[in-house]
């Protein structure tokens, strides 16, 4: 993979917070991802280009930690100048979701089918200590802040109980619970209509503001990487 394009030039205004040089995953002697280099800074959407099979989800896969042990991983990827790579899985569970988050192309398998929206994105925050009505609270404010109508309606929901534009809009308010600094957003509009696709990305963009949250966006589609991005890896 290779930087081909630097839309807007703005890195210097901002604060680096991942930075990723020669990542290299292979499987036995077949190589996956060879020589991935970028620099991901505070506000700024990255978005990683690519053919399936070409590496783009492995690569976010191998920053959180999340790849199997039988695949050999090199280089050197730092988060606000600690290094990731190596950390073992107690540290990584201190990364993913508090500081780095991902949102998966799929909801209904991202999503545990036997768990209510409340539990699905409050589980992290009651996991950290809060209390049973502060969490309800968030849930609430994070529903709305994604654009769920009625959000406290919608809290005894199963997932295949709601649309698939509220499906995605949940997986991305369990994203944002903890507030992190990078969201991955993996293909996060494939399996949605044009319309929804529109109005997830507007609101990720919107989301991104407010946040100053840096967003690494996993597509195949040029037209909305052009649009959304400010630096292109293919």
């Amino acid at each position: 993979m290779h930087s081909i394009q630097d839309a807007n030039n703005k890195n210097d205004a901002y604060q680096e917070v991942l930075c990723v040089e020669h990542l290299n995953i292979a499987h036995q002697q077949q190589v996956l991802v060879q020589d991935l280099n970028f620099r991901l800074h505070a506000g700024e959407t990255l978005a990683i280009v690519g053919e399936s099979g070409s590496g783009k989800s492995i690569s976010s896969l191998a920053i959180l930690g999340l790849l199997p042990r039988n695949l050999s991983i090199q280089g050197n990827v730092q988060f606000e100048g600690q290094a990731l790579l190596g950390l073992s899985s107690a540290q990584h569970r201190k990364i993913r979701g508090q500081k780095i988050a991902m949102i998966f192309q799929e909801p209904m398998t991202a999503l545990n089918p036997l768990h209510r929206v409340e539990k699905i994105i409050g589980e992290t925050l009651l996991l950290q200590g809060w209390s049973r009505a502060k969490t309800r609270q968030r849930v609430i404010e994070l529903l709305t802040d994604v654009g769920i109508p009625e959000p406290e309606e919608k809290l005894r929901r199963y997932p295949h109980e709601l649309s698939g534009g509220q499906r995605q809009r949940v997986m991305i308010a369990m994203a944002l619970a903890l507030d992190p600094e990078i969201l991955i957003a993996d293909e996060p509009t494939t399996a949605l209509d044009v319309t929804l696709q529109a109005q997830i990305l507007n609101l990720l963009k919107s989301l991104q503001q407010q946040r100053n949250m840096a967003i690494i966006l996993i597509s195949h589609d040029l037209n909305l990487v052009k649009r959304y991005a400010d630096q292109v890896i293919v």
